[in-house]
């Protein structure tokens, strides 16, 4: 009788004890979500939380609990456990539905997502505001997705339900912003908003610092203040605000990215490589990220993982005229990294077939054959570029060096007129048309005349400077040739266009023999 009696006191005990941590947890719980503090208080309420299920391992509620602030502290793998054997422990835990619902999100698995959320809806009745708003996100990214009008319409209307549906459960949402303290903040913000937008940034970051000093636990509002520092090239202020973000809410995927970009202009690569790191972590599929993981790691001459992460954000990425960019950055990279001809072929036929009407493209494209001696495809590719851009210079001067390559001079000098009427301050298509006419058609004064007027536009045009030192040649004017060829030498050791054996040989050559036009 004695012992049981004791039995019972011990189980009142650890009854006592696990609601005590229960109930602590839950308090600095909700301490966290509140903007008034500035402290993270995730570590300590986990903690607190794991000592409960020490007591009482078969809790579904404190399982759940543990998956939803491991989320907000980045341990995803975590998060899934727990709200895993949540469930089976019993299958009616809203927040572990909830959580395996926003893990399936971060990963763009929509139809999980769907599925999971659906069953926190059911089950979280009115508290069910973040799932209703999870879900809405959904429909609306499927609305813009679906292949067939009608499965857009349905999602759109799905969409707009959901959100109607949070904002109805929004004041029974215990887990969130006090609305007094939301009201006071985001009217407080959408006014900053307004001097943002009437340049007046200044007042707009005084307004921001000041409610900072109440609020200093509110995640946009930091950021804010740190996008504004950003903006007045104020890096290391614009630093310390992104990382006051990202130590009270860790999982705060905006101030990771401002802080990585930030850390890139500085030229801390290292540094920037870890953020962003973090940041794939928290959204493995955002193709943003790997993008500028991406960016980081070309900086650091790593080609084979920038490679890697530029194709996933082009895998990922759902703007087309974006990722016709990254085919193109994919293609460069062929050629300048691994010189594969093929595979950057490959990559901006793809930019092509994204944008068609992005003209660099069929620049790139064009040159690529060209240099692969693919003619034909050459000329046809700057002839659709002409098609869809008929006033630009660029492309002319470019099919008319095509033609002159394969001889057809008429077609050339056409061609190269053609991008002089355009841009009368293009200077390859003078030195082009002039030695043509040098070379091809005798006619030096014109060709004279052609080269001055490129040299004259551009007067770092080492090649120019050449091409008219061989025209001045056939004119025996020697010190005029022996001044330009020098000219061409002293540009040639900034943009190595030219062989400067070959340029010391002409010099010498003007006063070895009577006249170079003679011996040529």
């Amino acid at each position: 009788m004695f012992e049981r009696q004791v039995t019972q006191q011990e189980a009142s005990q650890q009854k006592q004890a696990f609601r005590h941590y229960v109930q602590a947890a839950e308090a600095l719980y909700l301490k966290h979500l509140s903007a008034r503090e500035s402290q993270n208080y995730l570590d300590k309420a986990q903690n607190l939380y794991a000592q409960a299920l020490e007591l009482e391992p078969s809790q579904p509620f404190v399982l759940g609990r543990m998956a939803r602030l491991a989320i907000k502290q980045c341990r995803f793998q975590k998060a899934e456990q727990w709200a895993k054997k949540a469930l089976v422990l019993d299958n009616h835990c809203y927040d572990a539905w909830h959580t395996l619902g926003y893990m399936a999100y971060r990963q763009k698995n929509f139809t999980a997502c769907i599925e999971a959320m659906t069953s926190a809806t059911k089950i979280g009745g009115l508290r069910a505001f973040r799932s209703h708003l999870c879900l809405s996100h959904v429909h609306r990214q499927l609305s813009h997705q679906g292949a067939g009008k009608r499965d857009r319409f349905f999602n759109k209307l799905k969409s707009l339900k959901h959100l109607a549906l949070s904002i109805v459960t929004l004041p029974f949402e215990k887990d969130r912003l006090s609305l007094s303290d939301a009201v006071i903040v985001l009217s407080r913000m959408f006014y900053g908003y307004i001097l943002e937008e009437a340049r007046d940034s200044e007042r707009a970051l005084k307004l921001y610092l000041l409610l900072s000093e109440c609020f200093p636990g509110m995640a946009s509002l930091n950021n804010a203040i740190g996008t504004l520092y950003r903006k007045k090239n104020q890096a290391v202020e614009a630093a310390y605000w992104f990382e006051t973000t990202i130590r009270r809410h860790p999982s705060n995927e905006y101030a990771y990215f401002q802080l990585g970009q930030l850390l890139e202009e500085k030229g801390e690569m290292e540094k920037a490589l870890t953020i962003y790191e973090r940041l794939i972590e928290l959204s493995p599929k955002d193709a943003h990220a790997h993008c500028s993981l991406a960016n980081v790691y070309y900086g650091l001459q790593q080609f084979d993982l920038a490679l890697s992460h530029y194709k996933a954000a082009l895998a990922l990425g759902q703007d087309p005229i974006w990722r016709s960019l990254l085919a193109q950055s994919i293609g460069n990279m062929h050629l300048e990294c691994y010189n594969n001809p093929e595979a950057a072929m490959m990559a901006y036929q793809t930019a092509v077939d994204l944008n068609p009407s992005d003209v660099e493209t069929y620049v790139q494209l064009g040159l690529l054959h060209f240099k692969q001696k693919d003619f034909n495809n050459a000329r046809l590719i700057y002839e659709d570029a002409i098609r869809l851009s008929p006033n630009n210079p660029r492309l002319y001067s470019n099919l008319g060096y095509l033609y002159w390559m394969q001889n057809s001079i008429e077609e050339a000098e056409t061609l190269y007129k053609q991008a002089i009427t355009l841009d009368p301050f293009y200077e390859i298509p003078y030195n082009n048309l002039g030695v043509i006419y040098l070379d091809s058609m005798g006619k030096v004064q014109q060709a004279i005349e052609l080269l001055e007027k490129a040299t004259s536009l551009n007067e770092n045009y080492a090649l120019a400077y050449y091409n008219l030192g061989r025209a001045y040649s056939f004119l025996d004017q020697k010190l005029n040739a022996a001044q330009c060829f020098q000219m061409a030498k002293k540009l040639n050791t900034f943009t190595r266009e030219l062989d400067n054996e070959e340029l010391v040989a002409r010099i010498n050559h003007l006063f070895e023999s009577p006249s170079l036009a003679e011996q040529e």
